[in-house]
């Protein structure tokens, strides 16, 4: 195996790049996991402030979930049009985003239950909801 092949160098970069995404995804997961814990409920002005600064880095590892898992297909794209890569070694893409996209799943039920820590207080309920709906629908926090 010659690693100064350009053969080489994009399918290792096309399989590193979706193991980075796995990595970011499990550490990214752990820590809402841990988060979702250990709030059972929220209680306190405090607790809003930790909600936002966990959401501000899940959203971060999002938009860099999207960069790790897109340049293996750009540099797929460059692969067969310099004529380095084949059709078949779309399998070098598919296997270890296939495996990124089973944990984004699995994560998907923790990241509701952190959607919806409940709160007795109205004015926490509506930041949370903030929150919530900045999380789901802008690609960076406002706040």
């Amino acid at each position: 195996m010659n690693f100064g092949d350009p053969r080489t160098v994009l399918i290792g970069t096309m399989v590193l790049l979706p193991v980075a995404a796995l990595v970011n995804a499990y550490i990214h997961g752990k820590l809402l996991r841990q988060f979702v814990h250990s709030t059972p409920a929220f209680q306190t002005y405090q607790d809003i402030v930790e909600f936002e600064r966990m959401v501000a880095r899940q959203m971060y590892a999002a938009l860099m979930q999207i960069l790790l898992l897109a340049i293996p297909g750009l540099l797929f794209v460059v692969g067969l049009i310099r004529k380095v890569l084949v059709p078949g070694d779309l399998v070098y893409i598919l296997l270890p985003m296939g495996t990124v996209i089973v944990m984004g799943v699995a994560l998907k039920g923790v990241e509701k239950r952190a959607q919806t820590i409940p709160t007795d207080d109205p004015m926490l309920e509506e930041r949370r909801n903030h929150i919530v709906e900045t999380w789901i629908k802008k690609p960076l926090p406002d706040w």
